[in-house]
C-alpha cells in the first residue's frame, strides 16, 4: 500500500542497535555521531561530544581558556575539563553560555581557576528563562521530558534507549548525583556586540532557536562559529515533548547570519563539529530545509488545506535525505507544519467538524458502534497493524482505549502500534514517545507521577518565596472552593512575606498584607539571633557584665561548636550510623577518605572538599598508623610495625580536629564581616544570617588505625578510651599478633585466633559504650589473604567451635606412628586421628597453601558475629570480582555486611588495571599485537608510550569508576586511601625544590606555588588569616575594645592578596 507521508514512518525492516534496540536503520546509524568523544577544532579548540546531552566547547586564546557551555550538573563539567586536561593546561578564564539549557555546571570550573578568575558571559533572558521553566506547568513538562527523551525506557533491549537525536541520553547516569552548578552571568548580552575575552575578539549575536535567549558566538581570528541552530538532525520546530512556538522566520535570520560569516569551523551545542569545505553546503542546505518547510506550509494554508492535507502536501524534497544535518532524525516534518500552523492561526484548521467536537469518549463509542462493535474493531486494528497500516491500526485501537469499556488486551493492542512505530520511524523523539507510551499502556511503567506538581524541597527552598505560592492558583478544585473570599499570608523567617487571596474559584497572589489568616514559619527562625537575645538576658541578669556584647560571646560559641572530644566522637559516630543506612537502601551513597598525618593536611582537605563539592556530606578522614610510624614517631621515621608511641595516634586524633574547628572559626568569622558590612550599607542581611544558621563544619568522622591493639586486651581498651575521648567515633583493629604487626601489603604477617581477636575488639566496643559512644563503629580487619602464618595453636573444646574452624587451616601431616615424633613436636587431634601441624624454626605455624580467601571470610564472618561494624579486608591488588567474591561469600551468612576498603598507594594502580584490561582482551581474542606481552616483562605495560592508547585509556576508565563499582557489587560502604597526603607532600615539594634549586630560581615558588594558590583561590594562599591572625583581632577587639593592637591593619602584606 502507499504510504501516507512516508518520511515519518518508512516502510523498512528496524536494525539492531549496539544494546539490541530496535529501530530505524538510519536512526542506529546516528548513533555513532553521538558517541563520547573529543574533537580538535582548527589548532585552538575542543569540542567534547556525547558527554551528556549537550556539547561542551572550549577554545584557547592567549590568556587562557574560554569555555561555552557547561551542561546539565557539575558532574558533567567536571568530566569535560577532566578531557580538556588531556591536550591542554591552560588556564579557564571565562564561560559563555549559549543559552539556558546548558548552564548548571559551571561550578565545576571554579576548582580549575578559583571564583575570582572566572567571567561569565550570557544572554539577558537566561535568568528569567530559568525561573520561568517549571512551576505551574511542571507537570507537564516533565511528562513530555520524560516521553521525548525516554527518561523510563529500559537500557537494552529492542525497547531500549537507543539515543536522544542531539545526544546519547538526557542525563548521563555515570553524572549522578546531577550536582546543580549555575552560576550567573556577569556580562548580560541584549544585542549583537563584541568583546575582548582572553585575548580573543568574541562577536556576539542573539540568535533565537529553541530557546529566546539563544546566541551565535563568532571567534573571527579563528574561523570558528559556535551556534544553536544548525543541529546533527533537522531543527525541531516543534517539539514533541511541548514547548513554545519557535518562528522558523527567526531561524532564518539566525542561520543567514551563520552563511554571511563564512566560517571555516562550525560548533553547535549538539553534535560533532565541521570544518573546511563541506560547511556553507551545511548552511545552506540546512537554510533550504527550513524555509521549505516554511514557504509550503504558508502556502498551503493560503491555499485553504486542512492539516491533514497540509501535512501531506509538505514533504522534503529528496535532496535533504543526503546529509545527516537534514534528515529527520530528531522531529518530523508533518509535526513541525501542525506547530507553524497553531503558531500562526490556533487550533482551528477550517475542519467544520471541530467547532463543536463530541466529547471524545463519546465519539469513540459511537465510532466503535458504528463500526460494527468492539470485536470487529478490534478485528481490524489487528489486520492493519499486520499489514502496515500503523496510522489506521492506531486510530481504531484508540477509539477501543479511549471508551468506557476498555480492556487491558485493548490498551495492549495500542501498545503493541506503538511499538511498530518507534520502530519505523527515524525520528528519535517519535521513538522515545511511542514506547514510552507502550510501557505505560502494558503497566510496565507508571507515569501517574508526572500528573501532579512534585515541589522538591531543595527548589522550593533555593527560590523566592512568592514563586511557589504564585504556583498554588493552578491547584485550586473550583468544586471545593469556598464561597465567601478569604486571603493567606505566609511569614518567611528572613522577613519577606507573600500571600495568596481565593475569591470563590480563583486564587490571586498578593503581598499578605490584608490576609484573614497569617501563617508563620516559626521553625526557620534564626538559632543565632536566638542565642544573642539569650545572652542578652543573661548578661542584663548580672551588673557586672556590662562590658560583654551578647552578639561577640555568641560568634564565640558557634566559632567553637565542639568543646569536648566526646562531643565530636558522638556527633560524627551519628554521621557514620546514618551514612551506613543511605547506603544500605543506595549503594551508590558510598563514603570517602584520604588519610592525613598532620592537623593542617586534615583542615586543608576538609576545605578542599567543602570548596569543590559545596559539602562536606560522605567525606571522611583517615589517620593511618603507617603515616603515624612513617612521620609523627619521636623515633623518627619508622616502618609499619607498631614500633611508635602508642598515644601519637591519640595525640593526632585531637591536632585533626583543632585544625577542622580552627577553620570553621575563620570561615564563620568571614561571615559575621560579611554580616557587618551589610547592617551598615543596608545589604542583605536576612540570607547572611540564613547562611550562618545553616553553617556546615568542617567536623567529619575519623575512622582511626589502633593497629593490632598495641599489646593485650587491657593495653588496647586505654589506648581505644584515649582515641574516643580525643574524638574518634570509628576505630579499626586488625587481626596480626600485635608484637609482630607489619604493613598489610608487605611479607611476614601473622595472624591471632579468633577468640584472641574477638577479645580485642570487645575491649574496644567496652571503651566507647564506658564513654556513652554507644553507636560508635568498630572496623574489623584481616589480613589472613596475605599471610600465611599463625603463632599459636588455639584450644578446641568441641568441634565446630572457634578454635576448631581456625585449626582447620592449619598446614598438618598425619602422625601414624607416634615413636617416630620428635622432641618439641606438636601434635592435635583433628578429624580423629592425630596431625603434626607444620612449624618454621621461628616457632610459628603455616596455614596451607590456598586456604587465604576461605580464612578471609571466616574472620568477617566471626568478626561481625561478635560485635564488629564495618570490615576491611586487605588485598594485594584492587580488583573488584576478587573483592565481591568474598563479599558474596560472607553475606550468605551476614547479609549486612559492609566493608571499609584500602585503595593503597602500595598498588601500582596504573600497572594493576592495564594488566587487567589486557588479560580480559587476550580472553576475547582481541588483537594485542600493538602491546608488550606482560608475561615476558611483568612491567612492560607501564611503558609511557602507551599512555594515550586505547589500552591504557579503557584502563584509565575502570580506575576512575572503581570506587562506584566495588561500591554497588562488591560491599564497599567505605573507601580510603592510606596515604595520599605523604605522597603529595613529596610531588609538590619535588617540584618545587627542582626548579627552586635550578634555573627558575623565585620563579618556581611564585609560577607554581603562590600564583596556583591565587588562581585556585586557596585560603592558605592568606596564610595570615589561615593561622588564625583575624580572629585573634577580633578577640582583642571584644575584650579591649578600640584600645586593642590589632595585626590586620593596613600595613599587614596579607592586604596585597
Amino acid at each position: 500500500m502507499t504510504q501516507f507521508i512516508p518520511d515519518s514512518l518508512p516502510d523498512e525492516e528496524p536494525a539492531e542497535g549496539p544494546a539490541g534496540q530496535l529501530a530505524h536503520p538510519d536512526a542506529v546509524a546516528h548513533t555513532q555521531r553521538l558517541l563520547p568523544a573529543i574533537y580538535p577544532v582548527g589548532d585552538r579548540a575542543w569540542c567534547v561530544v556525547g558527554n551528556g546531552l549537550s556539547n561542551q566547547t572550549f577554545i584557547a586564546g592567549e590568556s587562557g581558556i574560554i569555555a561555552i557551555d557547561s551542561g546539565e550538573c557539575v558532574e558533567e563539567m567536571r568530566d569535560a575539563v577532566k578531557l580538556l586536561r588531556k591536550h591542554t593546561q591552560a588556564p579557564i578564564v571565562a564561560c559563555i553560555y549559549t543559552h539556558f539549557h546548558y548552564v548548571n555546571g559551571t561550578q565545576a570550573l571554579l576548582e580549575d581557576v578559583g571564583p575570582a578568575y572566572l567571567e561569565v558571559y550570557g544572554h539577558h533572558l537566561i535568568e528569567k528563562n530559568r525561573d520561568r521553566f517549571g512551576g505551574e506547568v511542571s507537570p507537564r513538562s516533565s511528562r513530555g521530558l520524560a516521553h521525548q527523551f525516554g527518561v523510563l525506557l529500559p537500557e537494552n533491549g529492542a525497547d531500549g534507549l537507543l539515543h536522544c537525536g542531539l545526544g546519547l541520553e538526557l542525563r548521563n547516569p555515570k553524572h549522578a548525583p546531577f550536582t546543580p552548578g549555575y552560576i550567573a552571568a556577569q556580562h548580560n548580552i541584549t544585542d549583537e556586540t563584541t568583546h575582548t575575552i582572553a585575548g580573543l575578539q568574541v562577536e556576539f549575536s542573539p540568535a533565537p532557536s529553541d530557546a529566546n535567549d539563544s546566541m551565535t558566538l563568532w571567534f573571527p581570528e579563528l574561523g570558528i562559529c559556535v551556534n544553536n541552530l544548525i543541529w546533527p538532525a533537522l531543527f525541531n520546530i516543534y517539539a514533541i515533548r511541548g514547548e513554545e512556538y519557535r518562528d522558523p522566520r527567526e531561524l532564518l535570520t539566525g542561520i543567514d547570519k551563520i552563511a554571511q560569516l563564512q566560517p571555516d569551523h562550525l560548533i553547535c551545542t549538539h553534535g560533532p563539529p565541521l570544518s573546511g569545505t563541506p560547511v556553507p553546503a551545511a548552511v545552506a542546505d540546512y537554510r533550504d530545509a527550513i524555509a521549505f518547510i516554511w514557504d509550503q506550509t504558508v502556502r498551503g494554508i493560503n491555499q485553504g488545506l486542512r492539516l491533514s492535507a497540509l501535512t501531506e502536501q509538505v514533504q522534503l524534497p529528496g535532496r535533504f535525505k543526503k546529509s545527516y544535518f537534514t534528515q529527520q532524525l530528531y522531529g518530523l516534518v508533518e509535526h513541525h507544519v501542525r506547530q507553524i500552523h497553531s503558531g500562526l492561526f490556533g487550533w482551528l484548521d477550517e475542519d467544520e467538524s471541530q467547532i463543536f467536537p463530541m466529547p471524545e469518549q463519546a465519539r469513540c463509542e459511537r465510532l466503535i458502534e458504528g463500526f460494527g462493535g468492539r470485536a470487529t474493531v478490534r478485528a481490524q486494528a489487528q489486520e492493519a497493524l499486520n499489514d502496515g497500516d500503523l496510522r489506521w491500526a492506531a486510530e481504531l485501537a484508540t477509539w477501543l482505549v479511549r471508551s468506557s469499556e476498555v480492556t487491558l488486551p485493548d490498551q495492549q493492542l495500542l501498545a503493541r502500534v506503538m511499538r511498530q512505530m518507534a520502530q519505523r520511524t527515524p525520528s528519535a523523539n517519535v521513538r522515545n514517545w511511542c514506547l514510552t507510551r507502550a510501557l505505560h499502556l502494558e503497566g510496565q511503567i507508571d507515569m501517574s507521577r508526572f500528573n501532579t506538581h512534585r515541589f522538591r524541597f531543595d527548589d522550593v527552598m533555593s527560590a523566592t518565596p512568592t514563586r511557589y505560592i504564585s504556583v498554588l492558583r493552578v491547584l485550586v478544585n473550583p468544586e471545593k472552593a469556598p464561597e465567601d473570599t478569604m486571603e493567606m499570608a505566609w511569614h518567611f523567617a528572613s522577613g519577606e512575606q507573600a500571600g495568596l487571596a481565593l475569591r470563590r474559584e480563583v486564587a490571586m497572589p498578593t503581598d499578605g498584607r490584608g490576609a484573614d489568616l497569617h501563617i508563620h514559619l516559626i521553625e526557620n527562625m534564626s538559632a543565632y539571633l536566638d542565642e544573642i537575645e539569650r545572652l542578652r538576658t543573661q548578661i542584663k541578669a548580672k551588673d557586672e557584665w556590662h562590658a560583654i556584647n551578647p552578639e561577640y560571646a555568641a560568634r564565640m560559641k558557634l566559632q567553637n561548636r565542639f568543646t569536648t572530644g566526646l562531643e565530636i566522637a558522638q556527633y560524627t559516630a551519628d554521621i557514620m550510623r546514618r551514612d551506613m543506612a543511605n547506603y544500605d537502601a543506595d549503594s551508590s551513597k558510598y563514603t570517602q577518605s584520604l588519610g592525613c598525618w598532620h592537623g593542617f593536611i586534615a583542615q586543608q582537605v576538609m576545605m578542599g572538599v567543602k570548596k569543590h563539592q559545596k559539602t562536606t556530606d560522605r567525606s571522611y578522614i583517615y589517620l593511618s598508623g603507617w603515616m603515624v610510624a612513617a612521620l609523627r614517631s619521636q623515633f623518627g621515621p619508622l616502618p609499619d610495625q607498631s614500633m611508635h608511641e602508642k598515644t601519637t595516634v591519640s595525640d593526632l586524633i585531637e591536632e585533626i580536629y583543632t585544625f577542622l574547628k580552627q577553620a570553621d572559626a575563620r570561615e564563620l568569622r568571614h561571615m559575621f564581616v560579611e554580616l557587618d558590612e551589610a547592617r551598615e550599607n543596608g545589604g542583605d542581611v536576612d540570607s547572611i544570617i540564613a547562611r550562618i544558621d545553616n553553617y556546615e563544619t568542617h567536623v567529619v568522622p575519623i575512622i582511626a588505625d589502633i593497629d593490632a591493639g598495641f599489646g593485650n586486651e587491657e593495653a588496647t581498651y586505654l589506648l581505644a578510651k584515649r582515641m574516643i575521648e580525643a574524638g574518634a567515633c570509628a576505630i579499626q583493629i586488625e587481626n596480626q599478633v600485635s608484637d609482630a604487626k607489619q604493613c598489610g601489603h608487605q611479607a611476614g604477617k601473622v595472624t591471632v585466633p579468633h577468640e584472641d581477636f574477638v577479645s580485642k575488639i570487645n575491649a574496644v566496643r567496652y571503651a566507647f559504650l564506658e564513654l556513652g559512644i554507644e553507636n560508635g563503629i568498630i572496623v574489623a580487619r584481616t589480613d589472613s589473604l596475605g599471610a600465611g602464618l599463625t603463632q599459636k595453636i588455639p584450644v578446641s573444646l568441641q568441634p565446630g567451635d572457634l578454635g576448631s574452624k581456625y585449626n582447620e587451616f592449619l598446614d598438618t601431616t598425619p602422625v601414624n606412628d607416634v615413636s617416630e615424633l620428635q622432641d618439641g613436636d606438636v601434635t592435635i587431634h583433628q578429624g580423629g586421628q592425630l596431625a603434626k601441624p607444620k612449624r618454621l624454626d621461628n616457632g610459628l605455624y603455616a596455614f596451607k597453601e590456598d586456604t587465604g580467601i576461605d580464612r578471609v571470610v571466616l574472620d568477617c564472618i566471626t568478626s561481625l558475629e561478635h560485635g564488629a561494624d564495618l570490615l576491611w579486608i586487605e588485598t594485594e591488588k584492587p580488583n573488584v570480582a576478587q573483592i565481591a567474591e568474598m563479599v558474596n561469600e560472607i553475606r550468605k551468612v551476614r547479609p549486612e555486611a559492609k566493608l571499609v576498603y584500602n585503595n593503597s598507594p602500595s598498588f601500582n594502580w596504573t600497572l594493576k588495571f592495564r594488566d587487567q584490561v589486557y588479560q580480559e582482551w587476550k580472553a576475547a581474542g582481541k588483537d594485542l599485537s600493538a602491546y608488550p606481552d606482560p608475561t615476558n616483562d611483568e612491567k612492560a605495560l607501564m611503558d609511557v608510550a602507551l599512555d594515550d592508547s586505547e589500552l591504557a585509556i579503557e584502563a584509565d576508565k575502570l580506575v576512575q569508576t572503581f570506587q562506584a563499582d566495588a561500591a554497588r557489587e562488591a560491599g564497599i560502604f567505605h573507601h580510603l586511601i592510606t596515604l595520599p597526603t605523604y605522597h603529595t607532600a613529596a610531588l609538590s615539594t619535588d617540584i618545587l625544590s627542582s626548579g627552586y634549586f635550578g634555573d627558575l630560581g623565585m620563579l618556581a615558588y611564585v609560577r607554581d606555588v603562590q600564583r596556583q594558590e591565587i588562581r585556585r583561590d586557596l585560603a592558605a594562599v592568606k596564610h595570615q588569616d589561615l593561622a588564625g591572625s583575624n580572629v585573634g583581632d577580633d578577640h582583642k577587639e571584644y575584650f579591649l575594645g578600640e584600645k586593642a593592637l590589632l595585626a590586620g591593619g593596613t600595613a599587614n602584606t596579607m592586604n596585597q592578596f
